[in-house]
């Protein structure tokens, strides 16, 4: 399906004087107009009298994620029931950990295993623990990102919030 274009601004212009006064005009009147750059340019016809415009730009950044709620995560995991690999974080600085979570993730996408593990511990006295709070950043950077579908944590007769399952994508 062919997305719409986007209207010239000459379009909204004249979109702007013709409902000037009417109540649908009041309510996008504090709405400013993309710039010029943000439109695209207007279709232009070639030879064959087909309309063509540019694609629009992508900026090849991905939507962050989140982990999935328990039955999100069901859904998700089920067809990748078995456990690939795991990756224990216990007793690592950040650093440390931080490194090895890129490391295991790429070689896990690179031999093409669908379903790993990442344990990072509770924490301590109810607080959650450095790694276990930083794990969702660092699978959200821009270099794991592109590799990751989906994680979540682990059910509480499975590790609970110390354990997180990372969906691996297919690599290409």
């Amino acid at each position: 399906m062919k997305k719409p274009r986007l209207p010239t601004e000459q379009e909204l212009a004249e979109w702007r004087e013709s409902n000037r006064g009417t109540k649908l005009q009041k309510k996008v009147a504090h709405h400013t107009p993309p710039s010029p750059a943000a439109v695209r340019p207007a279709p232009t016809q070639t030879s064959h009298g087909e309309h063509v415009s540019a694609p629009p730009k992508r900026t090849g950044l991905k939507a962050p994620l989140a982990s999935l709620d328990a039955r999100e995560a069901k859904r998700a995991f089920k067809p990748h029931a078995h456990i690939e690999a795991t990756l224990d974080l216990h007793g690592l600085t950040k650093l440390e950990a931080y490194v090895r979570v890129q490391q295991f993730v790429m070689r896990a996408h690179c031999t093409g295993r669908r379903h790993v593990t990442i344990i990072t511990g509770k924490g301590r006295a109810g607080e959650a623990g450095v790694l276990r709070t930083n794990l969702p950043h660092w699978l959200n950077e821009p270099a794991l990102r592109p590799l990751i579908s989906a994680f979540a944590t682990a059910r509480a007769e499975k590790g609970g919030h110390g354990v997180t399952h990372v969906l691996i994508k297919r690599s290409s």
